[in-house]
């Protein structure tokens, strides 16, 4: 069957039947409908070589048409897999270069507990963070369409790439599940959100940290749609990664790293004593006054319009006193170095916040002093 005839049968004009097979009303507006979205498409890309296989310029559709289409639609009743819903709006051929089937790495399971799914997603989401070790909150901020956002991500590790944000999301039955748009709940305002939350997110971490976001789950299913989601977005640096429920007795953190295809430290480096590429540190004076998110966001959003035209900033979610008392907080940028590194300096002069660089394993503060970092009180949440 042509796959513009597939897509027309499964895509309709109300997003509520979204990823199922039509019925016979919802045929009969396809005389409307289809010619339509065609049409519209010859106007917005009169080029588009996927036209000449849909039908020509001047074709109207008739019964005949719809009769062919109930007979395929009756055809596909035992192979279309309504677990992939096809995305609402032009009805045009799936994208070839976005593979709907996906392979994916698979570590050790994790268990869970609770009769609840929020308490069993509580406990998977432990596991995971388990099979890392040290992990940790980091605040960030980053211009994304000429908007500033700020946020923090709850899990962040430290691999070959760099700073890695980690998401654990469990899915109990993809078939009801919110994040699942073909779910009888998932055309709800509040499901659709989450569903577009759960995009923004990747698109933030992607862009903000240097080893993008791996995302743990249960369920291919939700691994297979966000990772066509993800790339229909423009979202590039992500991963999905199958963590599985049942426990074994194995090797978890060997069976993670072959997984992510990078080792991961278990330890924690003090952020600017180890090059990661495209990655700057530099730690900021403490003021006394407010909490460290407050002191973080002020430094880095502190000039307007920012100099900085891509990339982002994150907190390193360490601190070195100085023998004198003195506390420095450290974070990092990426993206737009020379726009950040001008970003940060400027923002400390408004501020009056003092700045220090890790040299030669001693802190170097812009006001002229230094001290070992042997001789410091070093902490790393």
């Amino acid at each position: 069957m042509p796959p513009y005839l597939q897509a027309a049968i499964l895509g309709v004009k109300d997003p509520d039947l979204r990823g199922r097979l039509m019925d016979d009303q919802d045929l009969a507006e396809t005389y409307y409908q289809y010619g339509q979205a065609t049409r519209r498409l010859r106007e917005i890309d009169p080029d588009n070589p996927l036209l000449d296989t849909i039908h020509a310029a001047d074709w109207m559709p008739t019964e005949e048409d719809v009769s062919e289409l109930r007979e395929a639609r009756d055809a596909l009743k035992e192979t279309v897999p309504t677990s992939k819903p096809v995305e609402p709006g032009i009805l045009i051929p799936p994208d070839p270069l976005i593979d709907t089937n996906q392979r994916f790495e698979t570590t050790a399971p994790v268990e869970v507990s609770g009769r609840r799914a929020i308490d069993a997603s509580r406990t998977y989401e432990e596991g995971v963070r388990d099979l890392y070790g040290k992990i940790g909150p980091r605040n960030f901020l980053i211009n994304i369409d000429g908007r500033e956002v700020t946020g923090i991500a709850d899990s962040v590790t430290l691999t070959e790439g760099g700073e890695t944000a980690v998401e654990a999301k469990y899915v109990e039955d993809w078939s009801q599940s919110i994040r699942n748009p073909a779910s009888p709940i998932g055309r709800e305002p509040w499901a659709t959100q989450e569903q577009r939350s759960m995009i923004e997110q990747a698109r933030r971490y992607s862009e903000n940290f240097s080893g993008g976001v791996i995302y743990h789950t249960n369920s291919i299913e939700l691994a297979e749609y966000y990772t066509n989601a993800f790339k229909s977005d423009g979202v590039q640096n992500f991963r999905f990664i199958i963590t599985p429920t049942k426990m074994k007795e194995i090797d978890m953190r060997s069976d993670l790293e072959k997984a992510i295809g990078s080792r991961i430290y278990q330890e924690r480096k003090v952020p600017g004593t180890f090059h990661i590429e495209g990655n700057e540190y530099i730690y900021f004076s403490d003021n006394g006054k407010e909490e460290f998110g407050k002191q973080f966001y002020a430094l880095a959003g502190k000039i307007k319009p920012p100099y900085q035209k891509r990339g982002g900033a994150i907190s390193q979610a360490c601190r070195i006193r100085l023998p004198d008392g003195s506390l420095f907080h450290g974070m990092s940028y990426r993206g737009d170095i020379e726009g950040w590194r001008r970003q940060i300096q400027e923002g400390a002069k408004e501020l009056g916040v003092l700045l220090a660089t890790i040299q030669d394993q001693r802190l170097v503060v812009s006001d002229g002093r230094s001290a070992a970092l042997a001789d410091c009180l070093i902490e790393m949440d």
